[in-house]
């Protein structure tokens, strides 16, 4: 129960190690779910340590609550080396053995380094009768570890806003800062992600997390600082993602508070810069007496609107707004828009009410009113998808992670298990709609989709998103974890499906379909079968796979006005006429078809695998 700063304390009827017992150590307790605490961060004893009398085991707890709080044993490296890792307290000597029994004479296991072994302290093996005392530098110790790792961070009150700040570590983690600078005084707040250097091995590839407390409607820079080696990264605000991935870029947010007063809603400008922060102006207006209510001037000032700092950096805006009716208006002075991958969204109450940008965005200038009242706003239609947004990643041989909208035709990117194959058509491709999308947030990646788009999830094979549930384990790379903790819908800006050979692609580190269900089910059922939706929409593909990878190539594809490539609109709306009918003619319709697709699939392996049809060939 409660947090890191609470200690938790487990005994055993079962089993005990003969040490009696062991803990958790403070830096740990940042690696988990906010809410998980009480399974990993603990003290496990067994129930004889707590037993009164002579032999004071009772020591015990007290030695297993020491590493709670971050002391290590005092023979730590087990060398008199000072060069070697030790218990990292100055007034504790360097030991090379631990201590048993309870000596009459105290030991000396360095005699050429300055003072005795620590017989008689906390931290050693001695029996726990002889133990009875801590050091002032392991005093220090705890007090230091337990405000740095464990001390409870409060919530945030009524006049700051929430940021959380999530980072996944490499294989070789560095030094990592967080922190918060207001944009005006240039004061701010430092704090540290990384493990004391003593434990810089143990967080390879470990997840670690900050809450931070900022005044609201004060400008203000979220900083992430490192030594190399992060992962993956992420920046919120009161429960909203802004930015995340594995390219850090500066973060600048002017929050609101958690909750808005009843009668009003968060209104929230999220801007994305290009390398031309200063020709971007906008303003928010009452319509009623187009009084300027909100303007970027508000933010910036003077000298510092017109900054190199913004250049490709996220700014985030948060405002409650009243009941009324209002005008969002952004403009370039330029005339060229907000080039990609920049981009600007309008969002209200949560829901993206509209978003631009990128090279095919508006040029000079663009608005949108919206209204706060009873029944007076609607969210915007949104595309019928089957997809991913712009702002999703896929790994690109040779070039890292690539967003969707820098995607072309023939890139080799990365279908899972360490593989590359090329893109040989969009089934999607608009970088201008909106769409919805559920996001599946898990402990190292947040996977963006369309809720009728098949995702891998471990024992349940390829489903649909809208069938994964909290607590699945998504397939992907091997050292991250993948359990979904949430689940929830957004509206997000662009529609695109890359196709690969295999239909396989990984996104945002899980491993995904290239194509759709055509029902919220897994499978198509037909004459008593299961065939999966993940191989029938593969073996449809055939044709055009085949003209467009296995023969020739398709670089320039035509896409209707949704976005979706002609190969793929007619057979997609040709199998959603079959899918409609009774299930008699249904089965009379789909089971010719599902004997060619067969056909089609030996086809394309027996040309992938010539030497299987030589094999054939001489066996007859």
């Amino acid at each position: 129960k409660g947090g890191a700063d609470v200690a938790n304390l487990f005994f055993t009827d079962g089993t005990c190690l003969e040490t009696g017992g062991f803990a958790s150590l403070p830096f740990e307790s940042g690696m988990f779910p906010a809410g998980t605490y009480s399974k990993y961060d603990f003290i496990f004893l067994c129930p004889w340590t707590i037993s009164a009398g002579n032999n004071r085991q009772d020591a015990i707890v007290t030695h297993e609550v020491g590493h709670w709080l971050g002391l290590y044993h005092t023979f730590r490296g087990f060398s008199c080396n000072n060069n070697n890792d030790n218990d990292f307290v100055d007034d504790t000597p360097q030991q090379a053995s631990f201590t048993t029994g309870c000596p009459s004479v105290e030991t000396d296991s360095c005699p050429n380094q300055p003072g005795l072994d620590a017989s008689q302290n906390f931290m050693d093996y001695t029996d726990p009768r002889c133990q009875s005392e801590f050091s002032p530098g392991q005093m220090e110790r705890m007090y230091s570890q337990f405000n740095e790792y464990r001390r409870r961070i409060e919530p945030c009150s009524p006049n700051e806003s929430d940021i959380h700040i999530k980072v996944r570590y490499g294989s070789t983690p560095g030094v990592v800062d967080v922190g918060y600078v207001d944009w005006s005084s240039k004061i701010g707040i430092q704090y540290s992600l990384k493990p004391p250097d003593e434990d810089h091995i143990d967080f390879a590839n470990k997840l670690v997390s900050r809450d931070l407390c900022i005044p609201k409607h004060v400008l203000h820079e979220i900083y992430l600082e490192d030594s190399g080696g992060i992962r993956y990264y992420e920046v919120s605000i009161n429960g909203r993602t802004l930015a995340a991935g594995s390219q850090k870029k500066s973060v600048f947010i002017s929050g609101e508070s958690a909750d808005c007063p009843v009668s009003s809603s968060r209104f929230a400008v999220d801007l994305s810069f290009d390398k031309f922060p200063w020709h971007i102006v906008w303003e928010v207006r009452d319509s009623e007496d187009n009084a300027v209510i909100d303007s970027a001037a508000t933010y910036l000032r003077g000298d510092d609107q017109y900054s190199t700092n913004y250049k490709e950096s996220l700014l985030s805006l948060e405002k409650c707004l009243p009941k009324g009716d209002y005008t969002f208006v952004i403009r370039d002075d330029s005339g060229d828009g907000i080039l990609s991958p920049g981009f600007y969204a309008v969002s209200l109450g949560g829901k993206v009410v509209q978003a631009g940008g990128g090279n095919s965005g508006f040029k000079d200038s663009e608005s949108k009113s919206f209204a706060i009242g009873e029944g007076t706003f609607q969210s915007p239609p949104s595309s019928s998808v089957f997809c991913f947004p712009a702002s999703s990643t896929t790994e690109v041989e040779d070039k890292g992670p690539v967003r969707m909208d820098n995607l072309r035709i023939g890139d080799l990117i990365s279908v899972g298990n360490g593989k590359y194959e090329p893109i040989y058509s969009f089934g999607h491709r608009n970088a201008q709609k909106l769409g919805t999308f559920l996001q599946l947030k898990a402990i190292d990646t947040t996977l963006t989709v369309s809720a009728d788009h098949m995702v891998f999830v471990q024992g349940r094979g390829p489903i649909p998103a809208s069938l994964v549930a909290v607590g699945d384990n998504l397939l992907g790379e091997l050292t991250a974890k993948l359990t979904v903790e949430s689940i929830k819908p957004i509206v997000a800006k662009g529609l695109f499906a890359p196709f690969t050979p295999s239909g396989t692609i990984a996104v945002d580190g899980v491993l995904a379909s290239s194509f759709v269900a055509f029902e919220r089910s897994s499978s198509l059922n037909l004459l008593g079968f299961g065939f999966s939706y993940h191989w029938l929409a593969r073996s449809f593909e055939l044709p055009h796979r085949l003209i467009c990878h296995h023969i020739g190539k398709c670089p320039n594809e035509k896409y209707d006005t949704e976005g979706i490539s002609y190969w793929v609109a007619t057979p997609f709306r040709i199998v959603h006429v079959m899918l409609s009918y009774p299930a008699l003619v249904r089965h009379f319709l789909l089971a010719p078809i599902l004997v060619v697709l067969w056909l089609f699939n030996l086809a394309e392996f027996l040309m992938s695998n010539p030497l299987v049809l030589v094999a054939i060939y001489q066996a007859f």
